[in-house]
């Protein structure tokens, strides 16, 4: 318990949280676009290992924290999504450092880190996930609205699209009189 709480601790799992999540700033992007990288593979790797071993450490830590006991342990969610990020971020690095090219599939997990030591935004990320089946369809009323208005104006705005030059006017039309047989007559589209 004084381990898993001690401020040294949590400060070095904090920072090693930070560091792994900024490490994607550093790296490659993905496989395809090696060029782009501002520090090459074999300055990343060893980087984000020992943030790796440092949340072992924590998921270890938490492990006999909760009581040593596996169903204490399988009860804590955030434990256990802590605990296959480390996983997935392990195979992710061994993917990448075999001889077949894999894109990199782990970074995506890496604000985890730092969310489960944070009670209070682990609280409130949790309260946003119970709030949205309430307002799911409200949401889902903004998209449409949002989709239809931008249809409308893409209408409306598209100089491609250039449907009021076929409407019967002064301008266009010197009788003023439209005609089934005209063939640019009150075609719009």
């Amino acid at each position: 318990y004084k381990k898993y709480h001690d401020w040294s601790f949590r400060a070095i799992v904090f920072l090693t949280s930070w560091t792994v999540a900024l490490l994607t700033v550093f790296e490659e992007p993905s496989w395809q676009t090696s060029s782009e990288a501002l520090l090459p593979l074999y300055a990343t790797i060893p980087v984000e290992i020992l943030c790796i071993l440092v949340f072992m450490a924590d998921c270890y830590y938490q492990y006999v924290w909760l009581g040593g006991t596996r169903e204490r342990w399988w009860n804590h969610e955030y434990a256990v999504y802590k605990a296959l990020a480390v996983l997935l971020m392990v195979l992710d690095v061994l993917a990448t450092l075999s001889p077949i090219q894999f894109p990199r599939f782990s970074r995506f997990l890496r604000p985890l880190f730092g969310l489960s030591r944070m009670r209070h935004v682990r609280s409130a990320l949790s309260g946003i996930f119970r709030s949205l089946p309430a307002i799911a369809v409200i949401l889902c009323l903004m998209v449409f609205y949002v989709s239809v208005n931008g249809i409308v104006a893409w209408l409306l705005f598209d100089p491609r699209l250039v449907p009021w030059k076929n409407i019967v006017s002064p301008e266009n039309h010197t009788t003023g009189i439209c005609s089934t047989f005209d063939g640019k007559c009150n075609q719009y589209f």
